[in-house]
């Protein structure tokens, strides 16, 4: 396929930057290419300085509205045609940065609500309080206080740089905990999806549809968008 069929993809990014990087690769990884003129062009605005989603959704926190519309407009300056944002509580504000868009916006949570079997299974939402609190997914298992506050402090431990082995140990063993109940997870935060699936590793688990990753679904989505697979 020749350059002038693709479109740009731009990623509204920085929340946190590993989620970022973690979904460049993935998009580069799930492309169909065979020499590096095959790939896609990627403009990436990495802009850690925007807000805690989180602390704005329960705590009145600083708006990230604005930051997140700086980088909207950012991306599109640039020449992004498409745009994704690889943090799952953002989403929660995607109404108010759509009303500046000039090009599509991917919505990770949207792809991820409509996938197969989403509302037949157990599902549990692995995600941040203000995901939760925000009802950004619905219809999804939440774990109890105990369990969740074990979420939060792994998915700030990951944005803060800790030992990241050790997280990833951390996650198998929620996750098995849920699947021995027969019960799936939805990675409802990016930085699990990061910790899930690292660039240039292995997926914790083999694909057996107990584990939807939106941030997989999201790079995948993005790829169909620009032209291409």
């Amino acid at each position: 396929m020749g350059q002038q069929n693709k479109k740009v993809i731009g990623i509204l990014g920085g929340m946190g930057p590993d989620a970022t990087i973690t979904l460049f690769h993935r998009i580069v990884a799930q492309t169909r290419a065979e020499r590096e003129q095959d790939h896609l062009p990627i403009i990436v605005d990495n802009n850690p300085a925007i807000p805690d989603r989180t602390r704005a959704l329960l705590e009145g926190g600083p708006n990230p509205v604005p930051f997140l519309k700086e980088s909207v407009q950012r991306l599109q300056k640039a020449g992004a045609e498409v745009i994704g944002m690889p943090c799952n509580t953002a989403h929660g504000f995607l109404a108010e940065i759509r009303k500046d868009l000039k090009v599509p916006f991917v919505d990770m949570v949207g792809l991820t609500q409509d996938q197969p079997g989403f509302k037949d299974r157990n599902y549990f939402l692995l995600a941040t309080r203000g995901t939760i609190k925000a009802g950004i997914y619905s219809g999804l298992q939440i774990p109890e206080k105990s369990f969740q506050e074990r979420i939060q402090a792994l998915i700030y431990g990951v944005k803060a740089g800790e030992n990241l082995v050790e997280k990833q140990l951390e996650l198998k063993g929620i996750i098995n905990i849920i699947r021995e109940k027969d019960g799936g997870v939805v990675l409802g935060c990016t930085e699990l999806s990061f910790l899930y699936w690292p660039p240039y590793n292995k997926p914790l688990f083999k694909d057996d549809g107990f584990v939807i990753d939106p941030l997989n679904l999201l790079a995948q989505e993005l790829i169909r968008a620009a032209g291409l697979n």
